[in-house]
């Protein structure tokens, strides 16, 4: 029980200390964070790079905010520790450290699957968890967190996580009682600045390359994975230059030998990006992947090749291997302002000839009314090798669909005070045609772990065999730091 009175005391400690709020260092890589500091940086006067994400805190006006400024004076110590206050804090000028719980309880019925499943399934989402976040001195940020997951979900869903082996971002489920799904998802990095213009990272999570809601370069639709990454910024911050080493793996296992499960087949990844300013409407970006193989069928573990270790910008894809050890491409990303409330984006991936056109809308017409309508489409299937392709844990590390397809995306979003709706459709034509409609309304109870109370409506349709369809009624509670697609 030494565990126990470790955070029997910790919980002492932090109880007892000053409720001055602690800072994020890094806002977590989920779509309320995304689009909400894409607005705050939508201004012409930010002259931010915003390819690359996870965003930075100390860079953003919402600082101090996240999502809802409380201008309400005078709380009682409960109402202040439940709607504006971490459950833990301690900020002092070299340390801060905030700890605050994980959940996500969720209920829901389907009213329009017919099916014997979905008429004796309640569809049940319980998520239990924590983060802890802090600094130390001025220059040392640390993340950590936790999520334990059960769940029992629509049909569509569960046939797709049977098939495939896991729950889309969150990884590998094992079988939960008859018909449900038991899986965990962690996280942690230390990010440092060693100087102002230099950061270093280490540490278990996510990247994302692009301006819109999917990328075909790099998403956060895949699982977490280890990650080492060098930041610049160059030039009074008209320069940066990116460049990260990664492991990732497949869901295929390695021969059994002398263990009772043998570890999983590994390759390694690097990842590099230059962008570029110019003036203050535009940011160009080029985006670099390499894959590069870590096990053969035929010699067991493959050395890493030395060009792997050297974080040059675009190396990796100027002097790829023509044989199967090395596994490269480049993309391209374009972000116009328009002025301050619009913005035009584009991508483009040159080995998939995948293509990105989107328009970001803020504040139209109506204060805190959000439009984003986005078009994609790719016209090569993801055809390498699984021991140098471009996936992670059975999901693309790009676009989720490793097929040729078409695909129409739009989120309609309004948030005033605590309140907020959503609306975000998105139709998908590969060799079927796919839609979904999600229809949100929810309350911020804590906009410092972003707790949401919120209703809605999920629907579905799908012909790939037969018309099946899909509409869940949904209500729930949760903090909102990850991400789970199945809109595709």
């Amino acid at each position: 029980m030494n565990w126990l009175y470790n955070y029997i005391i910790l919980g002492v400690v932090l109880l007892s200390s000053s409720a001055v709020h602690a800072q994020l260092d890094l806002f977590p890589i989920q779509q309320d964070y995304i689009e909400e500091t894409r607005a705050v940086y939508s201004s012409l006067d930010s002259i931010l790079h915003t390819s690359t994400l996870p965003f930075s805190v100390r860079n953003s006006a919402l600082e101090d905010s996240y999502f809802f400024k409380d201008t309400l004076k005078y709380y009682s110590v409960f109402k202040a520790k439940l709607l504006k206050e971490d459950l833990f804090s301690v900020n002092e000028n070299d340390f801060s450290l905030r700890v605050n719980p994980l959940f996500n309880f969720k209920g829901g019925k389907d009213l329009m699957d017919t099916s014997v499943y979905a008429d004796t399934t309640l569809f049940i989402q319980n998520s239990r968890g924590f983060s802890i976040d802090g600094r130390i001195g001025k220059r040392l940020y640390f993340q950590t967190g936790f999520l334990e997951n059960q769940s029992f979900l629509p049909r569509w869903q569960k046939a797709y996580a049977d098939s495939n082996l896991i729950i889309p971002g969150m990884g590998r489920h094992k079988a939960y009682k008859e018909d449900g799904f038991d899986y965990a998802q962690s996280y942690g990095w230390i990010n440092y600045y060693p100087i102002d213009n230099l950061n270093l990272f280490f540490g278990h999570g996510k990247m994302f390359s692009g301006h819109g809601y999917r990328s075909h370069n790099l998403s956060h639709q895949s699982f977490n994975y280890p990650h080492f990454k060098i930041s610049s910024t160059l030039f009074k911050g008209k320069v940066k230059a990116m460049w990260s080493m990664a492991a990732l793996q497949n869901l295929t296992r390695l021969p059994l030998g002398e263990v009772p499960e043998s570890l999983f087949k590994r390759k390694a990844a690097t990842f590099s990006s230059l962008s570029y300013l110019l003036g203050k409407r535009v940011e160009i970006s080029v985006f670099e992947s390499n894959m590069w193989k870590r096990y053969s069928e035929f010699n067991g573990t493959e050395p890493l090749d030395p060009k792997a270790y050297v974080p040059v910008p675009m190396l990796g894809y100027l002097t790829q291997r023509i044989d199967s050890i090395q596994s490269s491409r480049l993309g391209f990303n374009l972000l116009i302002k328009m002025n301050n409330k619009i913005q035009v984006y584009g991508q483009y991936q040159v080995e998939r000839k995948g293509v990105q056109i989107g328009a970001r809308i803020n504040d139209v017409a109506l204060k805190g009314l959000r439009i984003l309508a986005e078009y994609n489409r790719s016209e090569k299937d993801d055809v390498v090798d699984p021991l140098v392709g471009f996936t992670h844990f059975n999901e693309g590390i790009g676009h989720p669909l490793l097929s040729s397809f078409e695909e129409w995306i739009g989120v309609l979003n309004y948030r005033k005070n605590r309140w907020s709706g959503s609306c975000t459709y998105a139709q998908v034509s590969t060799i079927s045609k796919r839609l979904t409609l999600d229809l949100r309304l929810s309350y911020l109870v804590n906009p410092r772990s972003n707790f949401n109370i919120s209703t809605g409506y999920l629907h579905r349709e799908n012909n790939e065999l037969i018309n099946q369809k899909s509409g869940v009624v949904y209500l729930g509670l949760s903090t909102s730091v990850f991400d789970s697609f199945y809109n595709f």
